[in-house]
């Protein structure tokens, strides 16, 4: 294996991943400006406009660059015969200087792989930004899907600034490169090592041996459900294939909420499948329980419906205190009904770097208006430890509008974003990608979001539905 690939990736125990031969994978050899080996063609643009540039390093690599003139945006690739279901690694030194977004321009500064079918049709392009203005070996990982006949290796940018690329290298990966590909992967984007304190080197070294006795896939799986565990995070999975989703760690908090004392305060009570409850109170409150964002189209619009005809009373209650998460897009629309301007109520930072406290530039979860005329009446929000990962974001949501007060106790404080690993034994484990922050850049993880009306969780009946009712009264006197 060549010692730029085990720089990079400290691979030096996978040594049996098939290299790609990358034509010119350092830019040292140049022809009439462009680098001999690779294609340039048009990525984005106008083509009868300023193309970008393509530069030579000093002593190898290249530089694409562009400014606020620049109107063609130029691609440079190679491409490889390719397998259905195989994992690829696209390993890479490069950075990023001076990007900024001008007019009319595409947010694209990466390297990437895009995998194609026997007629050229692209089924799949993933891409790595490049954000740090330090040269930094980072890598790709991704999995061939059905059809796949060949992947391409792409750099591209069409901002302005200059994206350079000192070499690149492309590996296909065996089945007994699984554990060190997790443990590689994990180390450098699993977004909590630091907050949690957590030795993952230490965890990598004391399981190495017997992962590689792990040959079997389910052997591998219930391994790694025993090396995870003691990350106590919920948003850590394994799976064997397209099988059961197992999780190593998971843990029951205690509820404030009464369902059926609840149900029994309320009048007109209606079932919404098994994501929402509707009702008024007796003083004719609208009361809307969103219990998951795990839903359909179809879900979301009775979920929208019920709250559309709760529009007529003077207050209304919305309670997240079991939402469970899943599509926080869902909530942004529900939540948009009760928002007159855009509003940022949240920002994330994606892990990134060979520094456990390395991350991505924070970006800004932004809450956009969603009806002509949004409902700005008081609003009571019922919050608990039941609520949890995008059910925290509508926490933050409604947190943001002006006319919330928000009632009960911490959310669970576990928003992770996790996204799946493809191994190449056909395991696949997924974990924590990103820090959920509030505006203010605090992180939520182990916190919570945390309510204006802090309640203990006693007496008989629901009291924090009754220190909401109690709270609209007055809000509405």
């Amino acid at each position: 294996m060549d010692s730029r690939f085990i720089c990079l990736l400290s691979w030096a125990s996978i040594c049996l991943a098939q290299q790609l031969p990358l034509e010119n994978a350092d830019f040292q050899s140049w022809q009439n400006g462009r680098p001999e080996g690779w294609r340039v063609s048009f990525g984005a643009g106008d083509p009868q406009r300023q193309p970008s540039q393509i530069e030579a390093l000093a002593g190898g690599g290249l530089a694409l660059a562009g400014g606020a003139e620049t109107g063609a945006w130029r691609l440079l690739s190679q491409d490889f015969e390719a397998e259905q279901g195989r994992v690829y690694a696209l390993g890479f030194r490069a950075r990023a200087l001076e990007l900024r977004r001008d007019a009319n321009q595409y947010r694209n500064f990466y390297l990437g792989l895009v995998f194609r079918d026997a007629q050229d049709q692209v089924l799949l392009r993933t891409v790595q930004n490049v954000h740090t203005a330090d040269w930094q070996d980072d890598r790709l990982v991704a999995t061939a899907p059905e059809g796949t006949r060949r992947v391409e290796v792409a750099l591209f940018l069409s901002l302005s600034g200059r994206l350079e690329v000192e070499w690149v290298a492309l590996r296909c990966l065996q089945p007994e490169d699984s554990f060190e590909l997790l443990a590689m992967e994990m180390d450098r984007r699993y977004s909590f090592f630091a907050h949690k304190g957590f030795d993952w080197q230490a965890q990598v070294d004391a399981y190495r041996p017997r992962a590689a006795e792990a040959v079997e896939p389910d052997a591998f799986a219930a391994l790694m459900l025993e090396m995870l565990a003691p990350l106590e995070d919920p948003h850590v999975w394994v799976r064997v294939g397209e099988g059961q989703l197992q999780v190593p760690w998971s843990e029951t908090p205690p509820l404030n909420f009464a369902a059926r004392a609840c149900v029994a305060a309320l009048d007109d009570v209606q079932q919404l499948g098994r994501f929402g409850l509707l009702g008024r109170s007796p003083e004719g409150f609208g009361y809307l329980c969103v219990g998951s964002l795990q839903l359909s189209e179809a879900d979301y619009q009775r979920l929208e419906d019920a709250l559309r005809s709760l529009f007529d009373a003077p207050a209304l209650i919305l309670d997240l205190r079991a939402n469970s998460g899943g599509n926080e897009q869902f909530a942004q629309r529900l939540v948009g009904l009760l928002c007159s301007e855009p509003r940022v109520y949240a920002r994330n930072q994606h892990r990134n770097g060979p520094g456990h406290d390395d991350f991505e530039p924070a970006r800004d979860r932004v809450l956009q208006p969603a009806a002509e005329q949004a409902y700005e009446r008081p609003l009571a929000v019922l919050l608990g430890p039941g609520c949890v990962s995008s059910g925290e974001g509508m926490a933050m949501m409604l947190q943001a509008l002006p006319q919330a007060e928000l009632i009960g106790q911490p959310t669970r404080g576990a928003s992770g974003n996790p996204a799946w690993l493809q191994l190449p034994n056909g395991v696949q484990v997924a974990f924590s990608r990103w820090k959920s922050l509030e505006p203010d850049g605090t992180c939520i993880e182990g916190r919570g979001v945390q309510p204006d009306q802090l309640l203990p969780h006693e007496g008989a009946g629901d009291p924090t539905l009754q220190a909401a009712i109690e709270y609209l009264r007055a809000a509405v006197e």
